[in-house]
């Protein structure tokens, strides 16, 4: 299975592509989205190493799903200006962050 941080890479850098120029905006949208994608695909093989996965993980997995679009808005919105292309990029993240929650919990948020 693809990581996370490279399938976000791929996919966010697609649709920034789209116009035919990445903003720096849109850079740091995707440059904060793998790093923290990066550290849930860890905490997610770490929490499986057991084969259980508790309540303190399932909350430190959804955290960081939570964090993954939290912080990329957070880059979108600083400017107090969200474009259209920040905006397909977080309706992506969105996906992906409802996507990932499949790994690990098919019940609870």
């Amino acid at each position: 299975m693809e990581n996370t941080d490279k399938r976000i890479f791929k996919l966010l850098t697609r649709i920034a592509m789209e116009d035919g120029k990445v903003s720096l905006d849109e850079t740091m949208i995707i440059a904060n989205a793998m790093r923290i994608a990066s550290t849930f695909d860890n905490t997610l093989a770490q929490a499986k190493q057991d084969g259980i996965i508790d309540e303190e993980e399932r909350k430190q997995l959804n955290e960081l799903r939570k964090r993954i679009f939290e912080v990329s808005a957070d880059v979108a919105e600083k400017d107090d200006v969200v474009t259209k292309d920040e905006t397909k990029l977080l309706n992506k993240i969105l996906e992906i962050v409802d996507e990932l929650k499949a790994g690990y919990d098919d019940d609870e948020e």
